[in-house]
């Protein structure tokens, strides 16, 4: 079996859940397991990688060869590994780390604006195999 890069994510943030569903559609290359930090697994990545209290504000990407990423940098790393949105994970490279990382703890802290609709897309079972909610 494969190893897999992880994504933690807030699964109970519906722009994370729609965050989650973007990239488990678009991850071709199948190289993510994507995470809720509420599920069992997500507590002991938490706890391994001593990142507890983490989770509550940022993605954070625990690559193969565990490396945390976080913020920014996550969005980032995810976009590149992403075939169809690989120039946008670069273009964003170029805008220093600081500026990125402002824009995205706006973003992360007025999270309900994004989100417009009151419930989530079900996501199909193919795509399940990719989440880890509990």
């Amino acid at each position: 079996m494969n190893q897999k890069a992880h994504i933690i994510f807030d699964g109970s943030c519906a722009l994370c859940n729609r965050a989650v569903l973007f990239v488990a559609k678009r991850d071709i290359k199948d190289i993510f397991l994507l995470v809720s930090s509420q599920s069992q697994l997500g507590k002991t990545f938490l706890k391994k990688y001593q990142i507890e209290g983490l989770e509550k504000s940022t993605v954070i990407l625990i690559s193969t060869k565990g490396h945390i990423h976080s913020k920014s940098q996550a969005v980032i790393y995810i976009l590149k590994a992403i075939s169809k949105t690989s120039i946008l994970g670069s273009l964003l490279y170029v805008i220093p780390n600081f500026i990125r990382d402002i824009c995205y703890d706006v973003v992360a802290k007025n999270r309900s604006w994004f989100v417009s609709k009151k419930s989530c897309e079900i996501p199909s079972s193919t795509l399940l195999k990719k989440i880890i909610l509990k």
